[in-house]
């Protein structure tokens, strides 16, 4: 548990099936995890996102996520 260890961040990820894109579905999972984290004290989460995967790198950002450097993303709370 990353609150309980003392760090107030942890790290989020997807997967979802191809014939399951374009759905929300992702954009409504990724919501939900965000403010469960928030409810926890997690103030920051992080992404790492593959610099050819412009989907996910779009659905992050569409949830507020930051590009920081390489492949991370990071989402402040």
């Amino acid at each position: 548990d990353p609150v309980q260890a003392g760090l107030p961040q942890a790290e989020v990820g997807c997967m979802l099936a191809r014939s399951h894109w374009g759905q929300g579905l992702m954009f409504e999972a990724l919501s939900a995890v965000t403010g469960y984290a928030g409810e926890l004290g997690i103030r920051t989460l992080l992404a790492d996102i593959e610099p050819d995967n412009l989907p996910s790198q779009r659905l992050f950002r569409r949830l507020d996520f930051v590009w920081q450097q390489g492949t991370l993303y990071r989402l402040e709370r």
